[in-house]
């Protein structure tokens, strides 16, 4: 066994920077992959099932591929994945948390050998992932059964519980896009590399190739064109491979995103205390300024610095008369979150329950009303009509001007003196002028 160890067998190391203590053990038992060379195998979480863990093995003699097995196991079935990096000595595989990827790295032996990375999607990666539906077919853009490299890209009737419907868009440096599909980390290529009208596409490693650099452009109605060169990924019957061609007017080369939504599912915001005021009392103000947010088998970031480990919440307009008088209403709004590499809004509310406004105990007193003043009457516009009338100019006499009797008190009293003093000087004259005569 011995006479042909890179034939028969390979040094497994549970150190990847110890790897000279390895022991020569039968290849059959990482099933059966010929692993000599520095074979590396690390654990890597599930990419379907993040409570299970995957096995990631490459070594020199994997030809820079990596082999990957779901079940955990080494006698598991072992699914080859092509990446963009050679085969080596030392090639170690890191898995990276927050890319949901994992990294390669190689080098040559001696001192100056420049050490080399590539980092690998599997599928499943971090990030947003989007169906890619036709807007004249209504049919999804998919790698139909298949997850590797070399799937011919079909559109096939949208749905949502297949993985290889759904696209991870990454942006580059030169504001190029690369899809990589959910099921296995392919890209979005063109058969052999040929950027022309009529080139198929289907699936292959991202290499950083050009035919992996799309320009994605929105049109006039809200969907999207997948631009190469000069050509557009067209849409075709079901079952049909997508073709590249020229600009379409039939909506043919148009494409509607249409979000994951297992990525979000299930997300829910705490339960939110409920808010009292007073009737007339705006609660705008004392409405929660943000959320905890959690969603089952994903993970969930925060973005807004300002708000510690909170998700920050817009809240709904609310109407003044919801809250003029005692009684309950519900204000709705929204929390901004990323979910398991998604950003999206949460819907939230909160009850506001208003009470009676209480009376002021100290009300500012009513003020009186001013008298109406009393108009003096102008002596010039009163003119006597020789009968002991006063003429006011127009026939018509007010009761002060025509002599009426007044009305108050005091006028009544000062009448009667009057009347007593005329009686008195009537009974003097009357006596003097009686005296008169009998002298």
């Amino acid at each position: 066994m011995d006479n042909d160890c890179r034939v028969q067998c390979a040094e497994i190391a549970d150190n990847p920077l110890e790897f000279w203590k390895a022991e020569k053990l039968d290849t059959r038992l990482i099933g059966g992959i010929r692993g000599y060379g520095n074979p590396v195998i690390v654990k890597i979480p599930n990419p379907t099932d993040p409570t299970k863990w995957s096995l990631a093995f490459n070594a020199s003699s994997t030809d820079g591929d990596i082999y990957v097995n779901e079940t955990g196991a080494s006698d598991g079935v072992w699914v080859r994945h092509r990446t963009a990096l050679a085969g080596g000595y030392s090639r170690n595989i890191t898995y990276v948390s927050a890319t949901g990827r994992v990294v390669l790295m190689r080098s040559q032996w001696g001192p100056a050998a420049a050490i080399q990375y590539s980092e690998v999607d599997l599928g499943h990666s971090n990030g947003a992932y989007y169906q890619l539906v036709n807007k004249k077919t209504g049919l999804a853009l998919s790698m139909g059964d298949q997850t590797n490299d070399g799937a011919r890209i079909i559109n096939e009737v949208a749905d949502a519980s297949r993985d290889t419907q759904f696209w991870h868009i990454v942006k580059g440096s030169d504001d190029s896009v690369t899809l990589l599909n959910k099921a296995g980390g392919r890209a979005l290529a063109i058969d052999g590399g040929t950027i022309a009208s009529g080139s198929k596409l289907l699936s292959w490693v991202d290499d950083n190739g050009n035919d992996k650099h799309w320009a994605l452009e929105q049109s006039d109605n809200g969907a999207y064109r997948l631009r190469i060169g000069d050509y557009y990924a067209l849409g075709s019957a079901d079952g049909a491979q997508s073709v590249l061609g020229p600009q379409a007017t039939d909506g043919s080369d148009e494409w509607s995103l249409v979000r994951d939504p297992s990525q979000v599912a299930g997300a829910t915001a705490d339960a939110l205390t409920d808010v009292s005021v007073k009737a007339g009392t705006d609660p705008t103000s004392a409405l929660p300024a943000s959320v905890e947010v959690t969603i089952a088998g994903g993970s969930v970031e925060y973005d807004d610095d300002s708000v510690a480990d909170a998700a920050p919440i817009t809240w709904d307009a609310i109407d003044a008369s919801s809250y003029a008088q005692a009684g309950e209403f519900t204000v709705n709004g929204k929390a901004k979150v990323t979910l398991t590499g998604v950003d999206t809004e949460v819907p939230v509310s909160v009850k506001v329950v208003v009470s009676a406004a209480e009376p002021d105990p100290d009300p500012e007193p009513t003020p009186k009303p001013d008298p109406e003043p009393t108009n003096p009457t102008d002596p010039d516009t009163n003119t006597n009509n020789g009968n002991g009338q006063q003429d006011n100019g127009n026939n018509q006499s007010s009761p002060k001007q025509n002599g009426a009797m007044p009305s108050t008190g005091s006028d009544i009293a000062g009448l009667v003196a009057a009347g007593v003093t005329l009686l008195l000087i009537s009974g003097i004259l009357f006596a003097m002028r009686r005296r008169s005569k009998l002298s």
